[in-house]
This record gives structure tokens, sequence and C-alpha cells, in this order.
């Protein structure tokens, strides 16, 4: 887990009143917007909890738990539709395509006006970097919690490649791990330039085939594992939770960093193969504990090396 980097104090600004709504109610929360009850609300609307004192005028009265709608996207809610109707209408096959054909048309319509916004999106991103860095009141701290931030998330990763992935590799082949790494060298400097799995992947077709690994085998697995198989992702995610938890001075219960880790693992399945993609998904992992997501900007200046 990432290391306070408040340093006994809040860097952005004063701590909010403390809540008494726990873990476990956070993670009824994640479930409830798993099935939103109306998917046009779901756009901008999502559900969360609350305790509501009886007596406002006494400070002793009793508070009550209360489910309302807040404002905020229910991402998760919407994804889990998503899926739905995408398993739905490759069910129906021929009598589905019609309504693909929409979808299909409408993501390509998306995806031409992203490409034209993001001609722009180096302004917004430096006017949201800069918005934050006025709001910062000790920008030494900041930098070093940064620090700390970058150096767990390169920790954990390390971790997980030299101890994890080799303890399993040589468990099911017997054979040395770090022998097979080296043949993956070419492959990792290419995806640490691109900052992309999926722009790796043809370098990395060869480096497994040079290693002995089919090329049916190769060619069956690699497209699924870039996209499903992003283990580097959830780690960044789960860690980059918990940072921006602790420049707000907000305290994570044991239920909450289980959830955030859940919620990050599942938010990195089907992530994009592309620069900073993990931001995207990482809104879901906030969401779900109801951590400030405005606060990704923090994490903008150093995302590239990450």
């Amino acid at each position: 887990m990432c290391r306070n980097p408040s340093i006994k104090g809040k860097i952005l600004h004063e701590p909010d009143q403390k809540s008494n709504i726990n873990g476990v109610d956070k993670f009824l929360d994640v479930i409830r917007n798993l099935f939103p009850d109306n998917l046009m609300e779901a756009t901008f609307r999502q559900i969360s909890t609350e305790y509501v004192r009886v007596n406002i005028s006494d400070p002793e009265s009793p508070e009550v738990l209360k489910i309302k709608k807040s404002d905020g996207m229910n991402i998760l809610g919407i994804i889990v539709v998503c899926i739905g109707v995408g398993i739905s209408l490759s069910y129906l096959g021929d009598k589905g395509k019609p309504l693909a054909d929409i979808f299909i048309s409408l993501d390509h319509v998306i995806i031409l006006l992203v490409r034209l916004l993001m001609w722009y999106a180096p302004f917004g991103i430096a006017s949201i970097i800069a918005a934050k860095i006025i709001e910062i009141k000790d920008l030494t701290k900041t930098f070093q919690s940064l620090s700390i931030f970058m150096g767990t998330v390169i920790l954990g990763l390390f971790l997980h490649l030299f101890v994890t992935i080799s303890i399993i590799y040589f468990i099911a082949s017997r054979k040395n791990p770090f022998k097979f790494f080296k043949g993956l060298i070419q492959a990792a400097i290419n995806a640490l330039g691109t900052s992309s799995s999926a722009a790796s992947l043809p370098i990395t077709f060869q480096c497994l085939e040079k290693n002995g690994i089919s090329s049916a085998f190769t060619k069956f697995v690699l497209p699924v594992g870039a996209v499903v198989n992003m283990d580097g992702t959830a780690l960044y995610e789960a860690v980059a939770a918990i940072f921006i938890a602790q420049i707000n001075g907000i305290n994570l219960s044991f239920a909450q960093v289980i959830t955030v880790s859940i919620t990050a693992t599942l938010a990195s399945i089907g992530t994009a193969a592309i620069p900073s993609g993990g931001l995207v998904t990482l809104v879901i992992v906030l969401s779900s504990i109801g951590l400030p997501v405005e606060d990704i900007s923090i994490i903008f200046a150093v995302d590239w090396l990450l």
C-alpha cells in the first residue's frame, strides 16, 4: 500500500468533514449501481448512501441510513448494460445486425469526434494541471508525494514481474524465468517507448516465437492478453486511488481497500491499450468509493512514465 504522502495534513485543501459511511455501505453502493433502474438517469446520476440525523437540532439524536441519488455518472451500471446488450446482440445473430450496425456507426462517429478534440487536449490538460497547481498549498510536499507515488507503483510492478510472475512461470514450466525475460527485452523497450501494449504486439510476436512459443498460440493469446490481462494497469489504478484518498486526508477502511482492489481489477479488463488509457478507467475506481474524480489531474504529469 502507498505510504501516506499527505504527511499528516491535506495538501490540496482542508479535510472534509468525517463521514459515518463505512466500507460496507460503499461496497453495497457499488453492487446497487451495477444494476441501474433507469439507463438515461445512469448517465448523470448514481446511487449513494448517507446517514441522516433524525433531529438536526439534537446532536445526540440517532442517524438513519438513507439511499439516495447523487450527481455523477454511473459508469459501472452503464458498462453492465452495454455488456448485456452486446451479449444479446451476439446471441440474436442476423436479427440483431441492424442495431449492431447502428452502434458500430455511432462508435465511428465518436472516435472521429474524439480525434478532433484530441488536437485541443494539450490546452485543456495544461489548464487543468495549472488550476490544481494554484490550489496546492505546499508544492514541495506535493512533489515529494508524487515521487513516493511513482516509487510505489514502480516497486509494485517490479515485484509483480520479478517475483509473482517469475514464480508462476517457474512452477508451470520448471524453467529459468529470467532467461525467458531476456528474450523479451526488445518488446519491453518498444512498449516503454510507445506506452502501448497494442503498439508493441508485432515485436512481442517476434520475441515469443524466437523463444520457442508456437505462432498459433501467440496469435490467439497475445491479442486477448493485450486487452484483458492488464495487471500493471490494475496495480497502478489501485495505488492511484489510495494516493488520491491520502492527499485528501481520507483514511480508507479495509472494506474500501478491498473494493478498490476488486474494482481496479475489473476496470482494467478491456482498458484501451493506448497511452494514458488507464486514466479513463481510473474514474470508475475513484467513483466506487466516492473519491474526487477531478484529482486525477494531479497525476497527469507523471502518468506518461508509469
